[in-house]
């Protein structure tokens, strides 16, 4: 062997050398990189699982705590000596409007007086109220349904929804008609103010007084379930209805119901 090919041959081994020792230190790279990777992935992965259980888990104890506080502030404010009395006079008051607003069959002005209430609620369902709805209704709604029909909810609705002067979205401001002058009026102008801050102090959507009869005769807001019967009525199957049910039905006076909302049930409100 000459020496110009042992020079080839070692050069030649140098080279296969430069190339294998770069791989040799390469694969080792790859395979760490690769577990580098999955095992930085698995613990990204375990760390945002964490995060979503963690942010589960709070607003949980969150959610908790808010039925906890609305439990205790309906308990306490349901077997107070005022929501007592006022929905005593609610009732008697609601049941007595008809009467009281001279609404008799042997009354010619009265029956005159009913006569009215019915064109003036139906204008302001069919009208202003129905267009306001439209707006926002997220499904069809046979306005028609709202027209009342018994005379006790006609009376009250006529006088604090229909006959209103506060524009929609503001008649709860509303605490007494300008002719105020039956029990009804008299308690309204009563309590509602009390009620109405009760509401805005604690974010409430609404407040309602049921009676033994399941007629609504109370609410803040003045939506079209005001008045009505949660047993025989319109919104017998709302969730309402479902809460005044038990309600009714609980031999125990510190028992606090709920039920969920559902969309389809919602009367066009506040307004």
């Amino acid at each position: 062997m000459d020496e110009t090919t042992s020079t080839k041959r070692t050069s030649s081994l140098r080279r296969k050398l430069l190339i294998v020792v770069p791989l040799v230190g390469i694969i080792p790279l790859l395979v760490a990189t690769a577990f580098t990777y999955h095992y930085a992935s698995g613990a990204l992965e375990k760390a945002a699982l964490g995060n979503v259980t963690a942010l589960r888990n709070a607003r949980a104890q969150h959610l908790e705590h808010y039925y906890e506080v609305i439990r205790a502030q309906v308990q306490a404010a349901a077997q107070g000596s005022m929501v007592v009395e006022a929905l005593q006079a609610f009732s008697k008051g609601y049941h007595d409007l008809p009467e009281e607003l001279g609404w008799t069959a042997d009354d010619a002005a009265g029956a005159r007086a009913r006569e009215e209430a019915v064109a003036n609620a139906r204008r302001f369902y069919l009208g202003p109220l129905r267009s306001t709805y439209e707006e926002k209704a997220t499904r069809t709604v046979q306005c028609e349904s709202w027209i009342p029909t018994a005379d006790a909810v006609l009376a009250a609705q006529v006088r604090y929804i229909t006959a209103n002067p506060r524009s929609l979205g503001a008649k709860h401001l509303l605490d007494r008609p300008a002719d105020g002058t039956t029990s009804y009026d008299e308690v309204h102008a009563r309590f509602h103010p009390i009620f109405r801050k009760f509401q805005e102090a604690f974010h409430y959507y609404d407040i309602f007084l049921v009676d033994d009869d399941a007629d609504v005769v109370y609410t803040i807001f003045k939506e079209v379930d005001y008045g009505t019967n949660l047993e025989s009525g319109p919104y017998s199957n709302s969730g309402l209805a479902d809460v005044a049910r038990r309600a009714l039905a609980s031999e125990r006076a510190d028992t606090v119901f709920v039920a969920d909302f559902t969309p389809d049930e919602d009367p066009p409100g506040p307004f």
